[in-house]
Protein backbone atom coordinates (compact mmCIF):
# COMPACT_ATOMS: atom_id res chain seq x y z
CA UNK A 1 0.00 0.00 0.00
CA UNK A 2 2.66 2.44 0.82
CA UNK A 3 4.41 1.82 -2.58
CA UNK A 4 1.23 2.35 -4.16
CA UNK A 5 0.48 5.95 -2.22
CA UNK A 6 4.05 6.92 -3.11
CA UNK A 7 3.75 6.40 -6.83
CA UNK A 8 0.29 8.04 -6.57
CA UNK A 9 1.49 11.20 -5.07
CA UNK A 10 4.28 11.29 -7.71
CA UNK A 11 2.20 11.38 -10.24
CA UNK A 12 -0.05 13.91 -8.65
CA UNK A 13 2.94 16.57 -8.32
CA UNK A 14 4.28 16.03 -11.85
CA UNK A 15 0.29 16.68 -12.98
CA UNK A 16 0.74 19.54 -10.28
CA UNK A 17 3.98 21.18 -11.77
CA UNK A 18 2.59 20.28 -15.31
CA UNK A 19 -0.17 22.53 -15.20
CA UNK A 20 1.65 25.28 -13.42
CA UNK A 21 3.81 25.43 -16.60
CA UNK A 22 0.80 25.74 -19.00
CA UNK A 23 -0.38 28.85 -16.66
CA UNK A 24 3.39 30.22 -16.77
CA UNK A 25 3.12 29.95 -20.77
CA UNK A 26 -0.27 31.22 -20.79
CA UNK A 27 0.44 34.56 -18.68
CA UNK A 28 3.42 35.23 -20.90
CA UNK A 29 1.63 34.46 -24.02
CA UNK A 30 -1.14 37.03 -22.52
CA UNK A 31 1.50 39.31 -21.30
CA UNK A 32 2.52 39.68 -24.79
CA UNK A 33 -0.24 40.27 -26.76
CA UNK A 34 -0.84 43.24 -24.27
CA UNK A 35 2.05 44.45 -24.45
CA UNK A 36 2.11 44.37 -27.99
CA UNK A 37 -1.44 45.93 -28.14
CA UNK A 38 -0.07 49.04 -25.63
CA UNK A 39 2.70 49.80 -28.24
CA UNK A 40 0.60 50.01 -31.19
CA UNK A 41 -1.95 52.28 -29.24
CA UNK A 42 1.36 54.24 -28.15
CA UNK A 43 2.03 54.47 -31.74
CA UNK A 44 -1.32 55.97 -32.69
CA UNK A 45 -1.37 58.15 -29.84
CA UNK A 46 2.38 59.50 -31.05
CA UNK A 47 1.30 59.22 -34.34
CA UNK A 48 -2.55 61.44 -33.85
CA UNK A 49 -0.14 64.00 -31.90
CA UNK A 50 2.56 65.16 -34.26
CA UNK A 51 -0.48 65.07 -37.39
CA UNK A 52 -1.00 68.69 -38.02
CA UNK A 53 -4.32 70.44 -36.99
CA UNK A 54 -5.71 72.09 -40.24
CA UNK A 55 -7.19 75.18 -39.47
CA UNK A 56 -10.75 75.13 -39.12
CA UNK A 57 -12.24 79.20 -39.10
CA UNK A 58 -12.67 80.60 -42.38
CA UNK A 59 -10.87 83.85 -43.34
CA UNK A 60 -13.39 87.00 -43.63
CA UNK A 61 -14.93 88.22 -47.06
CA UNK A 62 -14.34 91.57 -47.88
CA UNK A 63 -18.07 92.56 -47.33
CA UNK A 64 -17.01 91.56 -43.79
CA UNK A 65 -14.04 93.42 -43.06
CA UNK A 66 -15.54 96.56 -44.63
CA UNK A 67 -18.33 95.97 -41.88
CA UNK A 68 -16.18 95.74 -38.99
CA UNK A 69 -14.26 98.66 -40.02
CA UNK A 70 -17.31 100.33 -40.14
CA UNK A 71 -18.66 99.17 -36.80
CA UNK A 72 -15.46 99.14 -34.80
CA UNK A 73 -13.29 102.14 -36.02
CA UNK A 74 -13.97 105.95 -34.31
CA UNK A 75 -12.44 108.77 -34.26
CA UNK A 76 -11.09 110.27 -30.45
CA UNK A 77 -11.57 113.38 -30.36
CA UNK A 78 -9.07 114.30 -26.97
CA UNK A 79 -8.40 117.34 -24.73
CA UNK A 80 -5.22 117.75 -23.08
CA UNK A 81 -3.18 120.44 -20.98
CA UNK A 82 -2.01 121.71 -24.02
CA UNK A 83 -4.43 121.90 -26.76
CA UNK A 84 -7.79 120.62 -28.34
CA UNK A 85 -7.37 118.34 -31.20
CA UNK A 86 -8.84 115.37 -33.27
CA UNK A 87 -6.31 112.59 -32.57
CA UNK A 88 -6.98 110.32 -34.82
CA UNK A 89 -8.53 107.12 -35.42
CA UNK A 90 -9.40 104.37 -32.31
CA UNK A 91 -10.80 101.13 -31.51
CA UNK A 92 -12.00 99.52 -28.47
CA UNK A 93 -11.49 95.76 -27.11
CA UNK A 94 -13.32 93.70 -24.19
CA UNK A 95 -11.46 92.73 -21.02
CA UNK A 96 -12.70 90.78 -18.61
CA UNK A 97 -11.64 92.89 -16.23
CA UNK A 98 -12.52 96.04 -17.34
CA UNK A 99 -15.51 95.93 -20.02
CA UNK A 100 -14.87 97.92 -22.95
CA UNK A 101 -11.31 99.36 -23.13
CA UNK A 102 -10.00 101.84 -26.21
CA UNK A 103 -6.71 101.79 -27.30
CA UNK A 104 -5.21 104.31 -29.34
CA UNK A 105 -1.62 105.51 -30.05
CA UNK A 106 0.19 107.37 -27.87
CA UNK A 107 2.04 109.81 -30.19
CA UNK A 108 -0.44 112.49 -30.93
CA UNK A 109 -1.64 112.61 -26.95
CA UNK A 110 1.91 113.19 -26.01
CA UNK A 111 2.62 116.96 -24.73
CA UNK A 112 3.48 119.49 -28.13
CA UNK A 113 7.12 118.51 -27.29
CA UNK A 114 6.73 115.41 -27.55
CA UNK A 115 8.25 114.38 -24.11
CA UNK A 116 7.14 110.65 -22.55
CA UNK A 117 5.44 111.18 -19.51
CA UNK A 118 5.40 108.59 -16.71
CA UNK A 119 2.72 107.11 -16.41
CA UNK A 120 0.67 109.43 -13.24
CA UNK A 121 1.71 112.08 -15.03
CA UNK A 122 0.70 111.32 -18.62
CA UNK A 123 -3.03 110.29 -16.80
CA UNK A 124 -3.04 113.47 -15.44
CA UNK A 125 -1.69 115.41 -18.40
CA UNK A 126 -4.83 113.64 -20.46
CA UNK A 127 -8.07 115.43 -19.49
CA UNK A 128 -10.54 113.45 -21.71
CA UNK A 129 -12.06 112.52 -24.66
CA UNK A 130 -15.15 111.79 -27.01
CA UNK A 131 -15.36 108.77 -29.40
CA UNK A 132 -17.10 110.29 -32.55
CA UNK A 133 -18.29 108.11 -35.73
CA UNK A 134 -15.48 108.17 -38.67
CA UNK A 135 -18.93 108.58 -41.38
CA UNK A 136 -21.07 110.84 -40.12
CA UNK A 137 -18.97 112.83 -38.09
CA UNK A 138 -21.35 112.64 -35.22
CA UNK A 139 -20.44 112.18 -31.42
CA UNK A 140 -20.99 108.67 -30.23
CA UNK A 141 -22.03 109.88 -26.70
CA UNK A 142 -18.88 107.72 -25.19
CA UNK A 143 -16.21 109.44 -23.57
CA UNK A 144 -13.02 108.43 -21.60
CA UNK A 145 -13.32 107.35 -18.10
CA UNK A 146 -9.54 106.42 -16.73
CA UNK A 147 -6.48 105.86 -18.37
CA UNK A 148 -4.55 103.04 -17.73
CA UNK A 149 -0.72 103.08 -15.73
CA UNK A 150 1.27 101.81 -18.61
CA UNK A 151 4.85 101.69 -18.44
CA UNK A 152 5.79 103.99 -21.18
CA UNK A 153 9.36 104.28 -20.46
CA UNK A 154 10.59 100.82 -20.36
CA UNK A 155 8.85 98.99 -23.20
CA UNK A 156 8.86 100.01 -26.88
CA UNK A 157 4.77 99.08 -27.43
CA UNK A 158 4.00 100.61 -24.31
CA UNK A 159 4.98 103.54 -24.67
CA UNK A 160 3.27 103.92 -28.38
CA UNK A 161 -0.09 103.19 -27.40
CA UNK A 162 -2.27 104.35 -24.46
CA UNK A 163 -5.80 102.56 -23.29
CA UNK A 164 -8.73 103.87 -21.23
CA UNK A 165 -11.81 102.90 -20.06
CA UNK A 166 -14.90 104.45 -21.23
CA UNK A 167 -18.11 106.09 -20.12
CA UNK A 168 -21.13 107.13 -21.23
CA UNK A 169 -24.70 105.43 -22.89
CA UNK A 170 -23.76 105.36 -26.32
CA UNK A 171 -22.12 102.20 -27.59
CA UNK A 172 -18.87 101.19 -29.27
CA UNK A 173 -18.24 97.57 -31.36
CA UNK A 174 -14.84 96.05 -30.12
CA UNK A 175 -12.80 94.36 -32.31
CA UNK A 176 -10.81 91.21 -31.10
CA UNK A 177 -6.79 91.06 -30.84
CA UNK A 178 -5.46 88.51 -32.15
CA UNK A 179 -3.40 86.07 -30.14
CA UNK A 180 -1.34 84.58 -32.54
CA UNK A 181 1.53 86.22 -34.20
CA UNK A 182 1.51 87.10 -38.24
CA UNK A 183 4.23 85.68 -40.69
CA UNK A 184 5.76 87.91 -43.84
CA UNK A 185 3.75 87.88 -46.51
CA UNK A 186 0.39 87.17 -44.58
CA UNK A 187 -2.87 89.27 -45.83
CA UNK A 188 -3.52 92.37 -43.61
CA UNK A 189 -6.15 94.94 -43.52
CA UNK A 190 -6.39 98.29 -42.40
CA UNK A 191 -9.58 99.83 -41.23
CA UNK A 192 -10.21 103.08 -41.35
CA UNK A 193 -14.14 103.72 -41.17
CA UNK A 194 -15.91 103.41 -44.68
CA UNK A 195 -12.25 103.01 -46.21
CA UNK A 196 -10.41 99.98 -46.00
CA UNK A 197 -6.89 99.16 -47.34
CA UNK A 198 -5.98 95.47 -48.22
CA UNK A 199 -2.15 94.95 -47.91
CA UNK A 200 0.66 92.24 -46.36
CA UNK A 201 3.08 92.00 -43.84
CA UNK A 202 6.26 93.05 -45.05
CA UNK A 203 8.29 92.63 -42.14
CA UNK A 204 8.44 92.44 -38.28
CA UNK A 205 11.44 93.71 -36.44
CA UNK A 206 10.59 93.06 -32.77
CA UNK A 207 7.67 95.35 -31.15
CA UNK A 208 6.96 97.06 -34.95
CA UNK A 209 5.75 95.56 -38.10
CA UNK A 210 5.89 97.15 -41.50
CA UNK A 211 3.01 96.83 -44.38
CA UNK A 212 2.16 97.25 -47.71
CA UNK A 213 -1.34 98.25 -48.36
CA UNK A 214 -2.87 99.19 -51.94
CA UNK A 215 -4.11 102.45 -52.98
CA UNK A 216 -3.09 104.16 -49.78
CA UNK A 217 -0.14 106.07 -51.03
CA UNK A 218 1.30 109.05 -48.55
CA UNK A 219 -1.90 109.36 -46.94
CA UNK A 220 -1.94 111.94 -44.43
CA UNK A 221 -0.78 109.72 -40.90
CA UNK A 222 -2.43 112.10 -38.80
CA UNK A 223 -5.71 110.96 -40.03
CA UNK A 224 -5.26 107.05 -40.25
CA UNK A 225 -2.66 106.86 -36.48
CA UNK A 226 -4.25 104.40 -34.59
CA UNK A 227 -6.41 102.88 -37.11
CA UNK A 228 -6.69 99.14 -36.28
CA UNK A 229 -4.82 96.63 -38.55
CA UNK A 230 -6.82 93.28 -38.69
CA UNK A 231 -5.62 89.72 -39.97
CA UNK A 232 -7.16 87.76 -42.70
CA UNK A 233 -10.18 86.52 -39.73
CA UNK A 234 -10.98 89.92 -38.52
CA UNK A 235 -8.68 89.71 -35.49
CA UNK A 236 -6.24 93.07 -34.69
CA UNK A 237 -2.75 92.39 -34.92
CA UNK A 238 -1.82 95.79 -34.96
CA UNK A 239 -2.33 100.02 -34.61
CA UNK A 240 -1.20 102.02 -38.07
CA UNK A 241 1.60 104.27 -37.23
CA UNK A 242 2.56 106.07 -40.28
CA UNK A 243 5.43 105.78 -43.21
CA UNK A 244 8.93 105.20 -44.15
CA UNK A 245 10.84 105.45 -47.00
CA UNK A 246 13.89 103.28 -47.74
CA UNK A 247 16.12 103.83 -51.10
CA UNK A 248 12.86 105.55 -52.62
CA UNK A 249 10.45 102.53 -51.70
CA UNK A 250 7.73 103.77 -49.41
CA UNK A 251 6.14 101.13 -46.41
CA UNK A 252 4.05 101.40 -43.89
CA UNK A 253 4.64 100.78 -40.41
CA UNK A 254 2.83 100.14 -37.09
CA UNK A 255 2.87 98.53 -33.54
CA UNK A 256 2.51 95.31 -32.41
CA UNK A 257 -0.41 94.29 -30.37
CA UNK A 258 -0.97 90.61 -30.38
CA UNK A 259 -0.81 89.43 -26.64
CA UNK A 260 -1.76 93.11 -25.83
CA UNK A 261 -4.79 91.71 -23.98
CA UNK A 262 -2.94 90.50 -21.22
CA UNK A 263 -1.66 93.02 -20.38
CA UNK A 264 -4.36 95.34 -19.70
CA UNK A 265 -5.47 92.28 -17.43
CA UNK A 266 -3.40 92.71 -15.55
CA UNK A 267 -2.40 96.89 -15.46
CA UNK A 268 -4.29 99.13 -13.19
CA UNK A 269 -6.28 102.28 -14.04
CA UNK A 270 -5.55 105.96 -12.77
CA UNK A 271 -7.95 107.43 -9.61
CA UNK A 272 -8.64 109.96 -12.38
CA UNK A 273 -11.93 110.23 -13.92
CA UNK A 274 -12.34 112.49 -17.17
CA UNK A 275 -15.44 114.53 -17.41
CA UNK A 276 -17.93 113.74 -19.95
CA UNK A 277 -19.23 117.30 -21.39
CA UNK A 278 -16.78 119.37 -23.04
CA UNK A 279 -16.82 123.18 -24.20
CA UNK A 280 -14.94 123.43 -27.32
CA UNK A 281 -12.09 125.52 -27.77
CA UNK A 282 -13.80 128.81 -28.39
CA UNK A 283 -10.62 129.82 -30.14
CA UNK A 284 -10.65 127.90 -33.12
CA UNK A 285 -13.91 130.20 -34.38
CA UNK A 286 -12.94 133.14 -33.12
CA UNK A 287 -9.62 133.06 -34.37
CA UNK A 288 -8.92 130.42 -37.49
CA UNK A 289 -5.43 131.38 -38.23
CA UNK A 290 -3.42 129.98 -35.14
CA UNK A 291 0.35 129.40 -34.93
CA UNK A 292 2.05 126.73 -32.69
CA UNK A 293 5.38 127.08 -31.30
CA UNK A 294 7.22 125.37 -28.37
CA UNK A 295 8.98 127.51 -25.61
CA UNK A 296 12.15 126.57 -26.69
CA UNK A 297 11.57 127.52 -30.38
CA UNK A 298 12.42 131.23 -31.94
CA UNK A 299 8.47 132.63 -32.06
CA UNK A 300 8.24 134.83 -35.45
CA UNK A 301 5.39 136.78 -35.28
CA UNK A 302 4.19 139.75 -37.67
CA UNK A 303 5.10 142.72 -35.22
CA UNK A 304 8.26 141.00 -33.21
CA UNK A 305 10.73 137.83 -32.99
CA UNK A 306 10.55 136.65 -28.74
CA UNK A 307 12.91 134.35 -27.53
CA UNK A 308 12.74 132.39 -23.95
CA UNK A 309 15.92 132.00 -22.65
CA UNK A 310 14.22 129.64 -19.96
CA UNK A 311 11.54 129.21 -17.07
CA UNK A 312 11.65 129.60 -13.66
CA UNK A 313 9.13 127.81 -11.50
CA UNK A 314 9.15 128.65 -7.57
CA UNK A 315 6.75 129.14 -4.63
CA UNK A 316 8.81 132.66 -3.82
CA UNK A 317 10.56 135.63 -5.86
CA UNK A 318 12.54 137.62 -3.34
CA UNK A 319 9.79 137.06 -0.72
CA UNK A 320 6.75 137.76 -2.49
CA UNK A 321 4.52 134.64 -2.07
CA UNK A 322 1.96 133.55 -4.49
CA UNK A 323 -1.99 132.80 -3.73
CA UNK A 324 -2.68 129.68 -2.26
CA UNK A 325 -2.60 126.63 -4.58
CA UNK A 326 -0.62 128.18 -7.04
CA UNK A 327 3.16 128.90 -7.66
CA UNK A 328 5.23 131.68 -9.64
CA UNK A 329 6.33 130.89 -13.35
CA UNK A 330 9.05 133.49 -14.20
CA UNK A 331 10.19 133.80 -18.15
CA UNK A 332 13.53 135.52 -19.40
CA UNK A 333 12.74 136.47 -23.01
CA UNK A 334 13.70 139.00 -25.48
CA UNK A 335 11.67 141.14 -27.77
CA UNK A 336 13.36 142.33 -31.18
CA UNK A 337 11.01 144.17 -34.08
CA UNK A 338 10.67 141.96 -37.15
CA UNK A 339 11.36 142.46 -40.70
CA UNK A 340 7.78 143.62 -41.12
CA UNK A 341 8.18 147.09 -38.76
CA UNK A 342 10.09 150.07 -38.80
CA UNK A 343 9.07 151.59 -36.02
CA UNK A 344 8.96 150.77 -32.16
CA UNK A 345 5.88 148.83 -30.86
CA UNK A 346 3.99 149.50 -27.98
CA UNK A 347 2.75 146.42 -26.03
CA UNK A 348 0.61 146.31 -22.94
CA UNK A 349 0.67 143.63 -20.19
CA UNK A 350 -2.68 142.47 -21.29
CA UNK A 351 -1.55 141.57 -24.41
CA UNK A 352 0.13 138.59 -23.31
CA UNK A 353 -1.74 135.61 -21.60
CA UNK A 354 -0.96 132.38 -19.96
CA UNK A 355 -3.98 130.22 -20.39
CA UNK A 356 -5.33 126.47 -20.18
CA UNK A 357 -8.10 124.55 -22.18
CA UNK A 358 -10.39 125.46 -19.88
CA UNK A 359 -10.25 128.57 -20.70
CA UNK A 360 -8.53 130.01 -17.46
CA UNK A 361 -6.61 132.74 -18.31
CA UNK A 362 -4.20 135.12 -16.30
CA UNK A 363 -2.04 138.15 -17.20
CA UNK A 364 1.46 138.71 -16.36
CA UNK A 365 1.90 140.17 -12.67
CA UNK A 366 2.23 143.75 -12.56
CA UNK A 367 3.67 143.91 -8.93
CA UNK A 368 7.53 144.42 -9.20
CA UNK A 369 8.39 141.14 -7.68
CA UNK A 370 12.05 140.80 -8.74
CA UNK A 371 14.44 142.93 -10.70
CA UNK A 372 14.56 142.37 -14.29
CA UNK A 373 10.64 142.23 -14.47
CA UNK A 374 8.83 143.90 -17.11
CA UNK A 375 6.76 147.07 -16.45
CA UNK A 376 3.13 146.74 -16.96
CA UNK A 377 3.65 148.15 -20.68
CA UNK A 378 6.77 148.81 -22.30
CA UNK A 379 8.01 149.00 -25.73
CA UNK A 380 10.05 147.03 -28.26
CA UNK A 381 12.37 148.62 -30.50
CA UNK A 382 14.86 147.66 -32.96
CA UNK A 383 17.01 147.01 -30.26
CA UNK A 384 16.62 143.58 -27.99
CA UNK A 385 14.25 143.98 -25.14
CA UNK A 386 15.10 141.31 -22.83
CA UNK A 387 13.42 141.18 -19.24
CA UNK A 388 11.34 138.67 -16.78
CA UNK A 389 7.73 137.96 -17.42
CA UNK A 390 5.89 136.58 -14.18
CA UNK A 391 2.82 134.58 -13.89
CA UNK A 392 0.71 132.43 -11.53
CA UNK A 393 0.07 129.03 -12.02
CA UNK A 394 -1.87 126.44 -10.71
CA UNK A 395 0.56 124.15 -8.84
CA UNK A 396 -1.01 120.68 -10.43
CA UNK A 397 -0.08 122.33 -13.93
CA UNK A 398 2.30 120.38 -16.29
CA UNK A 399 2.19 122.38 -19.36
CA UNK A 400 0.57 125.96 -19.96
CA UNK A 401 0.50 127.77 -23.39
CA UNK A 402 1.77 131.48 -23.31
CA UNK A 403 -0.75 133.53 -25.81
CA UNK A 404 -0.97 136.52 -27.62
CA UNK A 405 -3.14 137.97 -30.64
CA UNK A 406 -2.24 140.09 -33.77
CA UNK A 407 -4.24 141.96 -36.11
CA UNK A 408 -2.64 143.20 -38.80
CA UNK A 409 -3.08 144.44 -42.81
CA UNK A 410 -3.80 141.97 -44.45
CA UNK A 411 -1.78 141.61 -47.80
CA UNK A 412 -2.90 143.22 -50.96
CA UNK A 413 -6.13 144.42 -49.26
CA UNK A 414 -7.27 146.82 -46.73
CA UNK A 415 -8.85 143.70 -44.99
CA UNK A 416 -7.53 143.22 -41.03
CA UNK A 417 -5.91 139.52 -40.81
CA UNK A 418 -5.99 137.60 -37.32
CA UNK A 419 -3.34 135.61 -35.93
CA UNK A 420 -3.64 133.65 -32.49
CA UNK A 421 0.09 132.87 -31.09
CA UNK A 422 0.44 130.03 -29.33
CA UNK A 423 3.74 129.02 -27.73
CA UNK A 424 3.78 125.81 -25.33
CA UNK A 425 5.50 126.01 -21.83
CA UNK A 426 6.46 122.99 -20.08
CA UNK A 427 5.90 124.38 -16.28
CA UNK A 428 9.27 122.97 -14.88
CA UNK A 429 12.90 124.74 -14.68
CA UNK A 430 14.41 124.74 -17.54
CA UNK A 431 17.19 127.61 -20.16
CA UNK A 432 18.00 127.33 -23.46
Amino acid sequence: MKGIQRRVWIALLIMVLALTGCSKEEKKEVKKEQDTEATESVKETKKTKTEPIEESRPELTLEQIQALSEEGVCLLYCYNQEREYNAGMSFAIESARHGKVLLKDAFRLWPYDGEVLEPERFAGFVWGGELWDTETGDGLNVFLKNCFLLKYKHEAIDKNVAAFTLQGEGEVKALTLATDMPKVEDKVYLLAGEQVYEGMVEGILLKEFTYSFEGLGEHPSGFLTGAPIVNAYGEVIGSYLGTSETEGVLSYFGIELVGFGDKIEQADVSDITYPTVFIKDFVSSIFPNTKEFTGKQRIESYYSDILIHGAYVTDELEGHRPKDGYKYLALEMTFVNSPNVTESIQTYYGDFKLEWPNHERVSPETEELMYGQFPKDFVITDDETRGVMIFQVPEDRIRARFTFVEAYPKEGSDVMETMYNMVYIPLENWTR
